[in-house]
């Protein structure tokens, strides 16, 4: 971003005895006052008030003359200030205005980190103490100081925050997703993007009884697609281990984060949500067990307003396309109202609630219009078995 843009030591407790008084003194000598003494005493007493209170009266004038060194309060921004500085690059602290447009920008920042796969957002802090320490000042080919975020440090934060927050198999998308905070953040941290969470590829070790079809349906992947991962083998040992393809291999566009859409094939129904409330519940129908709906997650890819299915003489009003059920195939699965065939009369009108297709999710055709005008490309269709 070019932000151009701190008392004397008591008497001893023996004292010795004067030699001038004799121990056998006559009781008569004992008997008479010894005036002298006494106004010996009475002047020595005098004699030490008048000193004591003179040294009084001197400190007293000493503490006058001599004030304490008071020790300035810093105010809370001042605090910040310095706090500031000594994480910024020393050339844009020792720069008075580069410094202020630092400054100005400065706050503590909330990051938000999104799964598709599981719809979950979660917020991540960004402190501005953490965020002050990326700064850097370079000069430009046109010979202005240009300030800018350093892309290796925010990579190393994301990095140290995915390690300590994501499992295994979940990850961000480096370099990418630090460059473009490092780009929000260099031009104030006012757009912040989403960060995506990228899933990893996966191992499963057959356990007895699995089949290639039975584990890709626990993994929420169409078989076709796990037969093509590991060399079309669909006869497999127990024991052995198979490639599994990530958990959001099937989200190949931008995902929409506010809203999603789940279909249930054990209750047969739709959910529409949007900003994490509840849009629609709707009754629905899925395929049919020799051509079943696949659990898994994926995505609004296509629209549109009326599609012919060949193989079944159909034709799907207000279609939206969410998967292909073999791999490189223009076939696709997704969501419709009652079709027609042949231009006849609607079909399955009286067995909404029931699996009946030929693997698309089935709504009635007001629903269907509802859901297609609703539902952009991107959306998260969430297949539940």
């Amino acid at each position: 971003m070019n932000v151009n843009p701190n008392l004397p030591p008591p008497p001893p407790d023996n004292l010795a005895v004067n030699p001038g008084l004799s121990p056998h003194a006559t009781q008569g000598a004992l008997q008479r006052p010894p005036w002298g003494l006494i106004l010996t005493g009475v002047g020595v007493l005098a004699c030490l008030l008048a000193t004591c209170g003179a040294s009084a009266l001197l400190w007293v004038m000493g503490d006058a003359l001599n004030p304490p060194t008071l020790t300035p309060t810093l105010t809370e921004s001042q605090r910040r200030e310095q706090a500031l500085s000594a994480q910024l690059d020393p050339v844009i602290s020792g720069h008075p205005a580069l410094f202020s447009q630092v400054l100005a920008v400065l706050r503590p920042l909330e990051l938000t980190v999104y799964d598709p796969v599981t719809g979950d957002q979660v917020r991540w802090s960004l402190d501005e103490m953490t965020w002050a320490s990326w700064w850097r000042a370079r000069t430009s080919v046109e010979g202005q100081i240009v300030l800018d975020v350093d892309a290796a440090g925010v990579e190393a934060y994301l990095q140290a925050q995915a390690s300590a927050y994501f499992d295994p198999t979940r990850t961000l998308d480096f370099p990418q997703t630090a460059a473009e905070l490092a780009h929000s953040l260099a031009n104030g941290g006012y757009a912040l993007p989403l960060l995506r969470v990228r899933h990893l590829p996966r191992s499963h070790t057959v356990q007895s009884g699995e089949t290639i079809t039975s584990i890709a349906w626990d993994y929420g992947i169409p078989y076709p697609y796990l037969l093509q991962l590991n060399g079309g083998r669909e006869v497999l040992s127990v024991g052995e281990t198979i490639a599994i393809p990530p958990a959001d291999s099937f989200l190949l566009l931008p995902p929409v984060p506010n809203k999603r859409l789940v279909v249930s094939i054990g209750q047969q129904r739709v959910w529409a949500w949007e900003d994490g409330a509840l849009k629609w519940d709707w009754p629905a129908s899925t395929g049919i067990a020799s051509s079943p709906t696949w659990r898994g997650v994926y995505q609004v890819i296509s629209k549109v307003p009326n599609a012919y299915a060949a193989n079944w003489n159909l034709w799907m009003p207000n279609f939206l396309g969410v998967y292909r059920p073999v791999p490189d195939s223009d076939f696709t699965n997704g969501f419709h109202g009652f079709p027609t065939r042949g231009g006849g009369q609607l079909l399955w009108e009286n067995n909404l609630g029931r699996p009946v297709t030929y693997g698309c999710i089935l709504v009635s055709s007001a629903n269907a219009q509802l859901l297609y005008d609703w539902a952009e490309l991107g959306v998260v269709v969430e297949i539940r078995g």
